[in-house]
């Protein structure tokens, strides 16, 4: 298996999908013609999710290179990883710079849920073409 490759995958996956669900979450607030408050909610969502995925690849990529069930292990502490840095963004974001709760939480759930498909998909894709990541 390649680890060049998978790791590439994941990385352009992951990123395609938090920018792709970000558009998509626009253009639904943009059809709603929402007011502001969901305009700044949008904006803390999508750095939330942003913060998340990056910190959630940080123990994949090395689980991937090592390989075998080094790399579940790596994508369980990814996923540890993102829940703990989405929830405690969304708490940032709320008391320090006055994000809508609600609004928050409701923009911020598909983009976690749409990371979290991506990640085991590409990994699982890993394992089943190749056997195994290692």
């Amino acid at each position: 298996m390649n680890h060049t490759r998978t790791i590439t995958r994941l990385l352009l996956t992951m990123t395609a999908a938090v920018g792709l669900s970000a558009a998509a979450l626009a253009a639904g607030l943009a059809a709603f013609a929402v007011g502001s408050i969901w305009w700044h909610a949008w904006t803390a969502a999508v750095l939330i999710a942003t913060l998340a995925a990056a910190v959630s690849l940080a123990p994949v990529v090395p689980g991937i290179l090592v390989g075998g069930q080094w790399a579940v292990y790596g994508h369980l502490a990814g996923s540890v990883r993102r829940v703990l840095v989405a929830s405690m963004a969304c708490i940032a974001a709320v008391l320090a710079f006055r994000a809508p709760p609600v609004q928050t939480l409701m923009l911020t759930l598909p983009l976690y849920f749409v990371q979290l498909v991506v990640e085991a998909v590409v990994v699982g894709r890993a394992f089943r073409t190749g056997g195994q990541v290692g």
